[in-house]
Parts: structure tokens; C-alpha cells; sequence
């Protein structure tokens, strides 16, 4: 799979109503490998890996409750959902809270997501 055929998958996403930006986001770097939304967004979605972070730091905390699956943070205009895709990468998305969004279909499009990560 292409990086344009990841783009496609990251803008299917964001054709949903509420969601606002996407990003394939490098685990350890921040690092934005791909963004789907407004450009001014795109620190965000490289500052999101340290909520994900964050929770391996504090492993003597958090590991009681298991390893993370998702992450969920609620700005007041925004929502943050984080949530890992493959071994390195992170899949981030930004929605508006004043807006339902259709988890189902978000979930099936994070699923095409990982998977065209992972044959990139």
C-alpha cells in the first residue's frame, strides 16, 4: 500500500461528521507521518504521543489497569482519541466535542488505517 492509498484511508475518516484531523504518528519521535485536517493542528497530533507516553513512564500506575488500548482526551472544543496502530506508530484523531461521531465507523476506518500501515 501507498502512502497515497493511507491518505485516502486518513481522508475517509475525516469525511465523517465531528472529525476534524488525522494523523499517523510515530510512537517514540512524535513525529507526523501522515495528516489529514487543518495544518495548524498538526503540533497537536505530534504532541498527542506524550499522553500515550505518558503512560509508560508511569507503568508503576497505570499497569494495574492493563496496557493501554485507546485514549480518550476532552479539551474543551476539542476531543483527542489515541490509539495504537502497529508496534511504532500511533493513530491520532480530532473531533469536535460539540459533535456526535459514529465510533462505529471510526473504528472500521482506524482498522484500514493500521492495516495500511502496516504494508506501507
Amino acid at each position: 500500500m501507498s502512502v497515497r492509498q493511507l491518505r485516502a484511508v486518513l481522508e475517509d475518516m475525516l469525511a465523517q461528521d465531528g472529525v476534524t484531523g488525522g494523523a499517523l504518528v510515530d510512537l517514540d519521535t512524535g513525529m507526523v507521518l501522515e495528516w489529514v485536517g487543518p495544518q495548524e493542528h498538526v503540533p497537536v497530533a505530534e504532541a498527542a504521543s506524550d499522553y500515550w507516553r505518558l503512560c509508560g513512564r508511569q507503568q508503576g500506575v497505570f499497569g494495574v489497569l492493563g496496557a493501554p488500548r485507546a485514549q480518550v482526551v476532552i479539551h474543551e472544543r476539542t476531543r483527542v482519541t489515541i490509539v495504537r496502530c502497529g508496534t511504532d506508530l500511533l493513530l491520532v484523531t480530532l473531533s469536535q466535542e460539540s459533535h456526535a461521531v459514529d465510533w462505529v465507523r471510526w473504528k472500521q476506518a482506524a482498522q484500514r488505517v493500521q492495516h495500511a500501515a502496516a504494508r506501507l
